[in-house]
């Protein structure tokens, strides 16, 4: 039976512009992406069932079409015409509804390890396609590290920025991606095109007190180059230097925030790893 382990890391976004919109009123973006050290984990099995089975350490998480793994394994079988089964577990560390990508990782793991279990060598532009279809965060992932992320996320060049050390802040409550683009569109007339800026994010004007509160603390308590919201959230990063700086800052945000908020020291990482475990 071939076998796979898969490390699918969090994403985070150090630049994020909403640009405008496209014909079917989807959102175009442009953005920095990071890869980095907070994981989700699967376990990718082929089987002679012909189907797929999902499980997941998170009872929350829907395991049967709704989930984007279970999705993007159907969209990866059907585009090859490769008919087998499979049994994935997702063991789940990345918080959810919190604009780190955890769920988009996750299906870009499983493109990338049924590539390499059924020895189907598909090319950038396959995966791309596959992964677009899955959900608009995946094609990043697929990649990985750092990329300059444009169009709806189907437009993806890896790129490169000066800093390495994050920390991940969630609050006990998480934003729906859908509804933070709704709230932003009914408050925002116009969209506008801006220059890459490390720590920018248009959400930033749609934010409740509480998430603008949580940006002031790490800004007025640590030594960071930016804090900001990633993605449409709810986790708030801090941009450092160095681990150093990093640690420091985790000390300190540690002692001020209560047990209600999960913080994580991350660093950035090159993308996803896959270890096959049996072939």
């Amino acid at each position: 039976m071939k076998q796979m382990k898969v490390k699918c890391p969090a994403k985070i976004n150090v630049f994020f512009n909403i640009i405008g919109l496209d014909t079917r009123n989807y959102h175009l973006v442009h953005g920095i992406n990071q890869s980095i050290s907070l994981y989700d984990e699967l376990d990718v099995k082929i089987t002679n069932s012909n189907s797929i089975t999902l499980s997941c350490s998170n009872p929350l998480i829907p395991t049967d079409e709704k989930n984007s793994v279970y999705k993007a394994a159907k969209l990866f079988l059907d585009y090859t015409k490769i008919n087998t089964g499979l049994e994935i577990h997702i063991e789940k560390n990345i918080p959810t509804e919190a604009g780190l990508g955890g769920e988009s990782t996750d299906a870009a793991g499983i493109i990338l390890a049924l590539n390499h279990l059924l020895k189907t060598n598909l090319s950038k532009e396959e995966l791309n396609t596959i992964s677009y279809k899955t959900s608009c965060d995946v094609p990043f992932c697929v990649v990985g590290g750092t990329c300059e992320v444009e169009g709806c996320g189907e437009i993806v060049k890896q790129s490169t920025i000066p800093y390495k050390y994050f920390l991940v802040i969630t609050p006990n409550v998480g934003h729906s991606t859908q509804a933070m683009f709704k709230l932003f569109d009914e408050q925002t007339k116009s969209y506008e095109t801006l220059p890459i800026t490390i720590g920018h994010n248009d959400f930033h004007k749609v934010l409740t007190k509480e998430i603008k509160d949580l940006i002031t603390k790490v800004k007025n308590n640590t030594s960071t180059i930016a804090a900001m919201l990633t993605g449409s959230g709810s986790s708030v990063i801090g941009i450092y230097e160095s681990e150093e700086n990093l640690n420091e800052a985790y000390k300190i945000m540690t002692n001020i925030l209560d047990s209600s908020y999960k913080i994580n020291k991350t660093h950035a990482v090159s993308g996803i790893e896959l270890t096959n475990t049996q072939d």
